[in-house]
């Protein structure tokens, strides 16, 4: 039998591709700057003690006094600051020099009557750690600066008494004005004003009054008394003389009124004169504020004349 060849193929191996790298050019190299020093406190910071003095700070409303704050430590405490805080509400900040703080405490810290507690914290340096201290605030009620303006004044009528009431926080509420133990007038402090109207009891005859006047006081501001003194002088009549024309020989009625002033009812006599002479006088019984009367008059010449009454 013939036997007839197999033949195997010949596999020819392709060349792999030559890969070209690419290169990526290097930023030039930036110089990290080294930390500036700091005053935070190591790891091996001395501790420290604060001191509040005093331990409670008692001041008005209104009055924003200076806390002293001393810090102690074995390291150096002349640098970092000392903060007053009432819960979440800062009260001030001061850096500490020599271990030593003042720190003048924020206006909205005294602003109200109370006590609160207050931690004080320091908050260190590079070699002396941080550290607080506790203490408390009492702020009571402000001082109130009363001025009184009483005016002069006559018989019958109703004056008014101003009052200025003034404080280191605004000033609310009430004053009231006494003769002896009787009140005689009331009203509201309005922006630190307070104008009363007395009653007429005070002006019932020409005098000299003692009055006293008394601020009440408010949540913030302490009561406060004043005392004064009003003239009660006699009240003056206006007079009017309505004088109409005359003819010689004849009678002619001359009209005189009067009226008291503050309501009053004038009282006593009335001389009327004609040309300075006397013509009548009329005495007066106190029974009206208002009163009118007529004089009869004559003259026995011609020519200007005139008519008085006092």
């Amino acid at each position: 039998p013939t036997v007839t060849p197999t033949v195997t193929p010949t596999v020819t191996p392709t060349e792999e591709p030559t890969v070209t790298p690419t290169v990526t050019p290097t930023a030039a190299p930036t110089d990290t700057p080294a930390p500036s020093p700091t005053d935070a406190p190591s790891a091996t910071a001395a501790p420290s003690t604060v001191r509040l003095t005093p331990t409670t700070l008692t001041t008005r409303a209104g009055v924003r006094p200076a806390w002293k704050v001393a810090v102690s430590s074995s390291g150096n405490v002349d640098g970092g600051t000392v903060t007053l805080r009432a819960g979440s509400t800062t009260l001030g900040t001061a850096k500490v020099v020599r271990g030593t703080a003042t720190v003048r405490l924020d206006a909205r810290a005294v602003a109200r009557v109370g006590s609160r507690a207050v931690v004080a914290s320091y908050t260190g340096t590079s070699t002396a750690g941080p550290a607080t201290a506790r203490g408390r605030l009492r702020v009571v009620r402000a001082v109130a600066r009363v001025r009184v303006t009483a005016p002069r004044t006559t018989v019958g009528a109703r004056p008014v008494v101003t009052v200025r009431v003034g404080s280191t926080v605004p000033v609310t509420g009430r004053v009231d004005v006494y003769a002896g133990r009787t009140k005689v007038g009331t009203a509201r402090v309005v922006r630190g004003v307070a104008r009363v109207r007395l009653a007429r009891t005070v002006t019932a005859k020409p005098r000299k009054v003692a009055l006293t006047v008394r601020f009440r006081g408010s949540a913030h501001v302490a009561p406060a008394t004043k005392t004064t003194r009003i003239t009660v002088g006699r009240a003056r009549a206006r007079v009017t003389v309505d004088a109409p024309s005359m003819r010689v020989g004849r009678d002619a009625f001359v009209t005189v009124t009067v009226r008291g002033s503050g309501g009053q009812r004038p009282a006593g006599t009335v001389v009327v004169r004609l040309d300075g002479r006397p013509v009548a006088k009329v005495r007066l019984a106190g029974r009206a504020s208002t009163v009118r009367f007529t004089v009869r008059v004559r003259t026995s010449r011609p020519g200007l004349r005139t008519a008085t009454a006092i």
